[in-house]
């Protein structure tokens, strides 16, 4: 929250915090995402569970075929894996995923369109 605050709103910068930085998005994810836009999607609303749902109705298998796309580290952030998870991990876990863990796996491509913003605060003496 503080992160998108630090782009809109000088809050952080009165508090004391530095931007240090921000990360754009990577280009597999935008791609992705455009798919997802051409099939009926709106990219805002993908962070809602209930609207993948409703969504994913008959587009399953291209959904699938959009996220099968992902090598390391996205396929394992899609997919909520921990620990060690292959690319056959990962496209076992495509063959059998059902639609609520579909719709819950297109919020975390929601996360990772976002761009992030790091900021720095040093505790200034008195």
């Amino acid at each position: 929250m503080i992160a998108v605050m630090a782009r809109y709103n000088p809050f952080a910068e009165h508090a004391g915090m530095t931007k240090v930085c921000e990360s754009k998005t990577d280009r597999s994810i935008l791609e992705a995402m455009a798919k997802l836009e051409k099939i009926g999607f709106t990219s805002y609303l993908l962070a809602v569970p209930e609207y993948n749902k409703r969504m994913l109705n008959e587009q399953v298998p291209q959904v699938k075929k959009i996220l099968s796309s992902f090598s390391y580290p996205y396929n394992r952030r899609i997919a909520g894996a921990h620990g060690n998870f292959s690319m056959r991990d990962y496209r076992c876990w495509l063959e059998t995923v059902k639609e609520d863990e579909l719709a819950r796996a297109l919020c975390r491509l929601a996360q990772l369109n976002q761009s992030k913003v790091y900021l720095f605060w040093k505790k200034h003496s008195s």
